[in-house]
């Protein structure tokens, strides 16, 4: 009826388009089903991979969002502000599904592990969020490397 309403009929096709990108039902579900009768290395790997695709798909839905007439600040272009900004999506790592599965992951293993299962979950998935998505500033870690340093610790053998 008017070009108030065809704003917030694009801003809310817009926000369900991000919400369906956003969801991490899938990626749990990958979790759930990555084979535990590996090393615990391949796990972890596609661990990173599976997060690191997720992470990616958002990315490019928040940056098509902004392409589109959104800036930065979460305001609209026009005299309506959306009410979405990159804040509003939680970090999929944090999520307790992403670590129970993880902690899954790495029971079948546990006898060998320092720390519980749920404990090295978290680590593992602070350590590869910071690792492979770093700042700007700092080089991020291809995956493999990432999996290796928690796996090996920081230090070399000599």
């Amino acid at each position: 009826p008017d070009k108030d309403a065809v704003v917030r009929e694009l801003t809310s096709m817009v926000i369900a388009r991000l919400s369906a990108a956003s969801d991490p039902a899938e990626e749990i579900r990958k979790l759930n089903a990555i084979r535990v009768d590996q090393p615990v290395g391949p796990r972890l790997l596609a661990v990173v991979r599976i997060l690191g695709a997720y992470h990616d798909r958002v990315r490019a839905y928040l940056e098509a969002f902004e392409q589109a007439g959104f800036a930065n600040d979460g305001t609209a272009s026009g005299e309506n502000p959306p009410p979405l900004s990159r804040n509003d999506f939680r970090v999929l790592d944090s999520l307790p599904e992403i670590r129970q599965a993880v902690a899954n992951l790495l029971k079948p293993d546990e006898k060998r592990l320092r720390l519980p299962a749920e404990a090295l979950a978290e680590i593992f998935l602070s350590l590869s969020r910071f690792c492979t998505r770093a700042p700007n500033e700092i080089q991020p870690l291809p995956a493999e490397q990432v999996v290796h340093l928690f796996l090996r610790g920081a230090l070399t053998n000599d």
